[in-house]
């Protein structure tokens, strides 16, 4: 993702480009468009999970499921900040 710098009250603040769509994202669209991304992803990872892995790939799998998992809570927790 591309990365900014934007100055607020004379200070440098770092912004990256999706904090800055989910703080203008008023309807939630944005919002809706990357939980979405991420449900199909953990969905996909499940899938796999369930079907069975070995122990190393079932382990990786689960890691970046788990990753999903916060992505998701942060993805909120970000917008609601923001936005409500």
């Amino acid at each position: 993702m591309a990365e900014n710098q934007t100055n607020q009250d004379d200070s440098e603040s770092f912004t990256t480009e999706i904090e800055q769509g989910l703080r203008d994202d008023a309807q939630g669209t944005l919002r809706d468009s990357v939980r979405s991304s991420i449900t199909e992803q953990r969905t996909q990872i499940e899938a796999t999970l369930r079907r069975g892995a070995p122990p190393a790939e079932y382990n990786r799998l689960n890691t970046i499921k788990q990753g999903l998992d916060a992505a998701d809570t942060i993805l909120d927790r970000f917008w609601n900040y923001y936005n409500k």
